[in-house]
């Protein structure tokens, strides 16, 4: 991993080009998928009756090919427990309608934090939307013939941001790590976590109503390795993206219905993020939440003291993976007998 170059492309085309063409292209690809014979829509063939059912799962099977395990209605049932604890979970953790860059991270497989962190090595802000949406543009790896790869993410605190007082660093900061909805154009997010994202209700634009029978049916994982390099990039604010988000609020703050901005090939720079290559750790969600919860219940008493300020700064280090459990323990213990 010390030469990148090696194995990833370098974005060298105009924003725009790039948008345009990605644009039209998953036009087409979400056209294609709705159309297609061997998709499992799921809720669909669940709510017909048992003749109707059958006779649409045995088309699936039909041109899904004899290549692949041919499905049965015990199948389907099996699949239909895996949404209703999908879903479940969603509840209980409180991820309804929007979910933080911490928490795609956190719930994110292994194997796809392993190749963003190899892979995966520059994010750009290259268009500006209402509704709180920017497009960001990552490099691709040289695997797929790919030389870019674009993640629309909309942030959920547009609105509040438009009619706050101020914009400080602070607001600036928790914008960043706020909840938001988000998609890539790549297959990886298509044929495996579009559709969890979308039982979610936190998929941007087009939602999936095919079941990954094939490539995802257990339902696992939430994140490609495009989307987690943006949210681990938005999750530690670095100033090119703060500026880029900076303006893309003082834009529709001034003009809510201003027209979409694409910036240029030189405007671009001022707004791209190269990572490094330290490891991406995987947030705690557990302690997330029992931070989440402390900071909230001390916020109504109004008397956080400096040492239980230190504790929650802490705690949050380490539920971002920006200290270890070992560098936790050691601070908070010395924070406790002062």
């Amino acid at each position: 991993m010390n030469n990148k170059n090696n194995n990833e492309n370098v974005l060298n085309n105009a924003p725009s080009r790039d948008f345009k063409y990605t644009k039209k292209l998953n036009e087409q690809l979400n056209k294609a998928r709705a159309k297609a014979k061997s998709a499992l829509n799921l809720a669909h063939i669940l709510d017909l009756k048992k003749p109707l059912a059958e006779k649409a799962l045995q088309e699936v099977n039909l041109n899904q090919g004899q290549l692949y395990t041919q499905l049965t209605q015990a199948d389907l049932k099996r699949f239909a427990q895996k949404v209703i604890a999908l879903k479940k979970d969603f509840t209980g953790r409180k991820i309804q309608g929007g979910i933080t860059p911490n928490a795609i991270i956190a719930r994110s497989r292994q194997i796809d934090i392993k190749r963003c962190q190899d892979e995966i090595h520059t994010v750009q802000a290259i268009r500006l939307e209402k509704d709180g949406v920017i497009h960001f543009r990552t490099n691709a790896s040289k695997k797929y013939g790919a030389t870019h790869h674009i993640v629309s993410v909309q942030f959920l605190n547009f609105q509040a941001a438009l009619t706050a007082e101020k914009i400080t660093n602070d607001f600036l900061n928790a914008y960043m790590k706020g909840a938001v909805k988000f998609d890539c154009d790549c297959g990886r997010h298509r044929f495996w976590y579009r559709y969890i994202a979308t039982v979610g209700g936190f998929a941007y634009g087009t939602l999936e109503t095919a079941f990954p029978k094939v490539r995802n049916p257990e339902l696992t994982g939430l994140a490609c390795k495009h989307v987690i390099r943006v949210m681990h990039t938005l999750a530690r604010n670095p100033s090119a993206l703060r500026q880029a988000v900076k303006m893309h609020i003082a834009r529709y703050r001034k003009d809510p219905n201003q027209v979409a901005k694409t910036f240029t090939k030189k405007q671009v720079q001022q707004h791209t993020h190269k990572a490094t290559d330290k490891a991406i750790r995987k947030p705690n969600e557990r302690m997330l939440r029992e931070v989440s919860l402390f900071i909230k219940e001390k916020a109504k008493q109004m008397s956080l003291s400096t040492r239980e300020k230190a504790m929650a700064k802490l705690g949050f280090m380490l539920a971002r993976g920006e200290i270890t459990a070992k560098d936790f323990h050691a601070a908070s213990k010395k924070l406790l007998w002062k």
